[in-house]
């Protein structure tokens, strides 16, 4: 019984590299010759999960003759979404907005994650279509937002 005994604990020693094999170098000994063990490598940083929601969100609350105002909130940080300020740009079509081509104005935003940006100096009775970018110049890939028409 107790060779028994014995036999199964010099297999696990030996499984787990506690016990050294004849003619091996005991475990967390340096043999002349070897290169010195260093540090243990650290783990990869695991990726962020970014949660599925829109970083941004808008839409028109005004308008006036010469003006888009929109209210932005912005609802997560970097790096799955943006910190203020955040900068409206406004385009004479969806397209155009689309392929962020022919901006026709812009407006920059305060330090706030939420409130309105008032576009001025626009065309009365013509319809706009808006798009988001941070203070970084990237741009938000969801939200193309319109139309909105300045009153005539």
């Amino acid at each position: 019984m107790l060779r028994t005994i014995g036999a199964a604990l010099a297999a696990t020693l030996a499984l787990t590299g506690i016990a050294a094999g004849p003619g091996s170098p005991a475990p967390g000994s340096i043999t002349l010759g070897s290169p010195a063990p260093g540090p243990p490598a650290a783990p990869p940083t695991p990726p962020v999960a970014c949660p599925p929601a829109l970083p941004i969100t808008g839409m028109v609350t005004a308008t006036t003759s010469t003006s888009v105002t929109v209210r932005y909130s912005m609802l997560l940080t970097p790096p799955c979404g943006y910190d203020p300020p955040i900068r409206v740009t406004l385009y004479s079509g969806r397209q155009d907005a689309q392929q962020r081509n022919a901006p026709v104005a812009s407006a920059v935003s305060g330090p706030q994650r939420f409130g309105d940006v008032t576009v001025d100096g626009l065309t009365p009775a013509t319809e706009y279509w808006y798009r988001f970018s941070d203070a970084h110049g990237t741009w938000d890939p969801y939200i193309i937002g319109g139309p909105a028409r300045t009153t005539p």
